[in-house]
Formats: structure tokens, C-alpha cells, sequence
């Protein structure tokens, strides 16, 4: 197996300080968002056992509605796509303004939770 890059290292490393602070702001996930984006496992790891957090569904919306970083507002969208739709249901109509997005890559998650949503 080869060594990580100097790349992978900074990212993993970056992950692990942000989880560190403990917080789930938007300034916080946003860059968690992005290093997701970027494949980093310790930043997939953090949505994956947060799928559950209601916090975390109102951050990931609000940056999935409308964020500067394409990357963020992409994989917030992704990340909403699979938290459970008993969650998800009370947010339709948030849902169905990520589903309007011009970028289908931000869309098209938002999209398959209002079809989970039977919407």
C-alpha cells in the first residue's frame, strides 16, 4: 500500500482537528463538507454517524439551499439524500428548493429525497 500523499495527510489531518472542535456550525460543516467532497473518510465518517443529529439536518439545509462553495452546497445535498425521511418530511419545501438548483449535481440528491418522500 502506498504512503498517503502530502495532500491526503493535510486532509485527514484537517478533518480530525475540525471533528476535534466538536461543533456542527455552518462554517465547521461547510469545510467538513468540502474535504467530504475531496474523499476524505474521517470527514464521510463524521455525516455518516450524524444521521440522526436534527442540528445537523438544519446546517445541511440551510448551506444546501444556498452556500457560496459549490462543493458544500453538492455534498450537503448528498448528505441530505440520506438521512431518513421520517426527518426529512418536515422539510419538504426546503427539499424542493435544493431540487430547483440550476447545478443538477446539487438537484439531483435533493430529488431523490422528495422521491423517498413520495413527492
Amino acid at each position: 500500500m502506498a504512503a498517503p500523499s502530502d495532500y491526503e495527510w493535510w486532509r485527514e489531518t484537517e478533518a480530525a482537528r475540525l471533528i476535534a472542535t466538536g461543533l456542527a456550525d455552518t462554517d465547521t460543516v461547510r469545510e467538513l463538507l468540502i474535504l467530504s467532497c475531496h474523499s476524505s473518510p474521517l470527514a464521510e465518517r463524521f455525516f455518516e454517524d450524524r444521521l440522526d443529529s436534527a442540528e445537523l439536518l438544519g446546517v445541511l439545509l440551510g448551506l444546501a439551499v444556498e452556500d457560496y462553495s459549490g462543493d458544500a452546497q453538492m455534498t450537503a445535498s448528498y448528505w441530505l439524500s440520506r438521512f431518513p425521511p421520517d426527518m426529512l418530511a418536515p422539510h419538504a419545501a426546503e427539499l424542493a428548493a435544493v431540487a430547483a438548483n440550476e447545478w443538477d449535481s446539487v438537484a439531483v440528491h435533493a430529488r431523490r429525497a422528495l422521491a423517498a418522500l413520495g413527492q
